[in-house]
């Protein structure tokens, strides 16, 4: 029970410490991710009424980012990464299309 612990404490750290370094430098560090952050960000700032810019909204964003620095950072997942993005990027193009953001 004591090394399951101490396990967990540190998978806990190392998400923290992850969760400080995207906050720090707010970059995936995988290119085709990288531009679709930027301009999903600034589709919501420029076109999102803000009533409708709700924390939940920005936690997306934030949880999205968290996730693919994750996926990035594993050897074993980080070849999938620019595909992921690719795929998010032409998902919400469509689901913004109405909004008019830049693609």
């Amino acid at each position: 029970m004591r090394r399951e612990f101490s396990i967990g404490l540190v998978a806990l750290a190392m998400s923290l410490a992850t969760a400080s370094m995207v906050v720090a430098q707010d970059k995936v560090g995988v290119e085709p991710c990288d531009r679709f952050l930027a301009k999903y960000e600034a589709c919501v700032a420029a076109k999102v009424p803000a009533a409708a810019q709700t924390p939940q909204l920005k936690d997306a964003i934030r949880q999205m980012r968290l996730m693919w620095v994750s996926l990035a950072a594993d050897p074993v997942t980080k070849d999938r990464v620019p595909a992921l993005c690719q795929q998010a990027l032409e998902t919400t193009k469509q689901q913004t299309a109405a909004l008019g953001c830049g693609w």
